[in-house]
């Protein structure tokens, strides 16, 4: 991932990288969380291969778009994990956008609308780098917990063959390591496919504008030079991999940790205790920035409709509760409950 030097050095002041190390000893690290969705609430997220790849893609495209740092992520077929750095509120923001595009997505492919909505998503706060290395390792080893066939760094759908590696070859997908899936047969380039034009790219930089944007399905601009291998956006381009690695100092902590982490370390401090909001402060700013955009006025000037309508758009936006909702457009709960 490339970060400029403010930015890199602000995260690893955070993570507490600029800290004096010593062993035994936590270091206190800030601006770190752990977001989750809940596994229990829907049977799925990504039905097939063409979704894990899309939600992989969708992975990239949300984090150019806002101020997060990506450490580790994993997509499960169910459920996913993400260890963001970044102010609290903006990687709320990422987690909705992400949700709410997947949302879409599943819509448009398959057919099922809201299948996401209300999905419990939570969050808890990262504190120090002991802890930190557990929830990324507990991140990577979701998949063998849940029965898949794919070691925690083997697995094709996160970020977990990233690190540690000898050079810039992604090692977790068969479809890499045995030239198996979409672009290996025939017709690579037939524009009947849509998963067609990037099959044998290695860059983004060997598709044309209207190609990027036909297959990563946006009208954001995808930048040149993005690494790719069969369809996917290589996840070192958009984690921070670099960062990682120094946080383990080595290959044999790496494996300590990896070894040690249990489900229960992560689940008993947290793991799927905070519901996603946005603190009420901070949620009136963005409901101010909303008013001056769409209705050009303060929200004592707004009639019952117009408010109405902000509630429905910071719903949309932010996942925010009915009850939160009253608050922030002066509405009684009664009057809104089943509007939204």
């Amino acid at each position: 991932m490339r970060l400029s030097e403010e930015l890199r050095h602000r995260v690893r002041e955070d993570l507490g990288l600029l800290a004096p190390f010593s062993r035994g000893q936590d270091i206190t690290i800030r601006n770190c969380w752990h977001f989750s969705t809940d596994g229990n609430f829907s049977s799925v997220l990504f039905q097939d291969e063409t979704d894990f790849i899309d939600g992989m893609n969708r992975v990239c495209i949300v984090s150019m778009k806002h101020k997060v740092v990506i450490l580790a992520f994993v997509l499960m077929d169910n459920h996913l994990h993400f260890i963001l750095h970044g102010d609290l509120t903006e990687c709320i923001i990422f987690m909705q956008d992400y949700i709410r595009r997947t949302s879409v997505a599943f819509h448009q492919r398959h057919g099922v609308s809201h299948i996401f909505k209300g999905v419990p998503v939570n969050h808890q706060a990262v504190t120090t780098d002991r802890y930190l290395k557990t929830a990324i390792c507990y991140v990577f080893k979701n998949p063998p917990c849940a029965g898949t066939r794919f070691m925690g760094w083997n697995y094709p759908w996160g970020s977990g063959g990233m690190y540690f590696r000898m050079d810039e070859r992604w090692s977790s997908s068969k479809r890499i390591q045995h030239g198996s899936g979409p672009g290996s047969g025939p017709n690579e380039y037939d524009e009947a496919s849509p998963r067609s034009e990037p099959a044998v790219a290695n860059s983004t930089s060997d598709m044309s504008k209207n190609q990027r944007k036909r297959y990563f399905k946006t009208n954001a601009a995808i930048p040149d030079g993005l690494a790719m291998h069969e369809g996917i956006v290589l996840p070192y381009e958009y984690v921070a991999v670099d960062i990682v690695e120094e946080l383990f100092r080595s290959t044999r902590s790496f494996n300590y940790f990896m070894c040690i982490t249990k489900e229960d370390e992560i689940e008993k401090k947290g793991g799927y205790i905070s519901r996603l909001s946005i603190p009420d402060n901070e949620l009136r700013q963005c409901r101010d920035e909303l008013l001056k955009e769409r209705f050009g006025k303060g929200i004592r000037m707004l009639g019952t409709d117009e408010r109405l309508l902000l509630g429905k758009l910071l719903k949309r936006k932010y996942n925010c509760s009915t009850k939160q909702i009253s608050r922030m457009v002066s509405l009684a709960y009664s009057q809104i409950k089943d509007l939204l």
